[in-house]
């Protein structure tokens, strides 16, 4: 058995923890990883509930990717 985690798990693992999400360069600085939106997809194809939020800084357009929160049931 592999101790290897793939790079949608790397994502995932981060997406739970991190409220403020993930950006591109994020995970190209820390994972390595030059196709987050491709992996994004990959999560999604996969039924993870993730959201795309669009920002904008010094002109530049980007995605930010964040993990939907969960709705529990009302007890």
């Amino acid at each position: 058995m592999s101790a290897t985690i793939t790079q949608c798990e790397a994502i995932l693992a981060i997406l739970r923890t991190r409220t403020q999400g993930l950006t591109d360069m994020d995970a190209l600085r820390g994972l390595g990883c030059r196709r987050l939106a491709a992996r994004v997809w990959d999560l999604r194809a996969a039924g993870h509930n993730i959201l795309t939020v669009t920002e904008t800084r010094g002109g530049k357009t980007y995605a930010r990717y964040k993990l939907a929160p969960v709705a529990l049931p009302e007890t």
